[in-house]
């Protein structure tokens, strides 16, 4: 695997030979991932997606209000003869940002321990394999 990527590598820096000035080449092997930086860089992946979702629900809910889209569904519901089912009071808003924040909160969760979870499996998988190689070169 190693003598294929170091051909590409080679083809690669033939192509930009033709450029004037020296090229560069440099190979790195990744064999480690640091798990608390990998569970951090997840946490703040966790948060931004969880603000995106919290704002999502809230504009989505404003432009709902804003069409009249939740009173028609309101007069839908009522028109089907259902006791006691209140539409407006269900999707109020703070119902709609309690349930966005909870889903953030969940997601922020699940990321996080994903994150974890794929470094300590990268990091089994490369003493089995030997990681991962990536060329650079310099133009």
């Amino acid at each position: 695997m190693e003598a294929i990527l170091s051909s590409i590598a080679d083809r690669l820096a033939q192509k930009s030979s033709g450029r004037s000035g020296p090229v560069k080449q440099v190979r790195l092997h990744l064999v480690y991932l640091n798990v608390r930086t990998a569970l951090l860089v997840s946490l703040l992946v966790g948060v931004v997606l969880a603000a995106f979702t919290i704002l999502l629900g809230s504009v989505g809910w404003v432009v709902l209000t804003r069409t009249g889209s939740l009173d028609q569904l309101a007069s839908v519901v009522a028109g089907e003869g259902t006791n006691g089912i209140n539409v407006k009071s269900l999707l109020s808003f703070n119902r709609v940002f309690e349930l966005c924040a909870l889903l953030g909160l969940a997601n922020v969760v699940v990321t996080t321990i994903f994150g974890a979870v794929s470094a300590v499996l990268y990091n089994l998988v490369v003493r089995l394999t030997g990681g991962v190689f990536v060329g650079f070169t310099n133009q």
